[in-house]
């Protein structure tokens, strides 16, 4: 029977708990502390996605069904569920959500978008890491240190985009803590800046 049917959160728990039983049945095979470490980051990893996929998907079907988009004065036209997949520091996740187009003036419209806020295929999270990686190295080498300490895959072109979005911002200036007592000078060096 339908009821009788676990829910997804009781769905996505057990899956969690099989793999961790897996991971923890593996023990004995495992030569060292840093074999164990490296599996218990890689379970977190899928835990972590599969948590993210889930909870992402509910949130989408929790607000689609509160709210209808309005265009024209009316309610707009569900059209279609299509996939949206994006690169997340748990891994990639990949979600439907509802498109909508106006029949009056032909607008289309996608509002999980805005409450998910990718962007260029990566999360918030994953475009604010990058951008922080490529402000201190090299584009080559922050999308080498991404892969290796993080485990996203993120081409150079991609960060260089993110960079600049991100440096187009303004940040807030900080007060100056410490009094002058003579003349100050700022120096400014280079040509480019991340």
């Amino acid at each position: 029977m339908i009821a009788d049917q676990p829910s997804p959160w009781e769905q996505l728990a057990q899956r969690m708990q099989q793999e961790l039983r897996e991971v923890w049945e593996s023990l004995e095979q495992m030569e060292s502390a840093e074999q164990l470490e490296e599996a218990v980051q890689s379970w977190q990893r899928r835990v972590g996605q599969q948590v993210m996929v889930a909870l992402c998907q509910e949130a989408i079907v929790r607000r689609e069904r509160a709210r209808v988009p309005v265009c024209c004065g009316k309610r707009m036209d569900h059209h279609s569920r299509p996939w949206r997949t994006v690169e997340t520091l748990l891994g990639n996740v990949r979600v439907r959500r509802r498109w909508y187009r106006c029949l009056g003036c032909g607008k289309n419209r996608y509002p999980a978008d805005a409450w998910l806020g990718w962007k260029g295929g990566f999360s918030h999270r994953v475009r604010e890491v990058v951008a922080w990686e490529c402000a201190g190295l090299p584009y080559r080498e922050a999308t080498g240190s991404l892969e290796k300490l993080a485990g996203v895959t993120v081409s150079v072109h991609a960060a260089e985009c993110i960079a600049a979005q991100w440096g187009s911002r303004a940040l807030p200036l900080p007060g100056y803590s410490q009094p002058v007592q003579k003349d100050l000078v700022i120096e400014v060096d280079g040509t480019l800046a991340h």
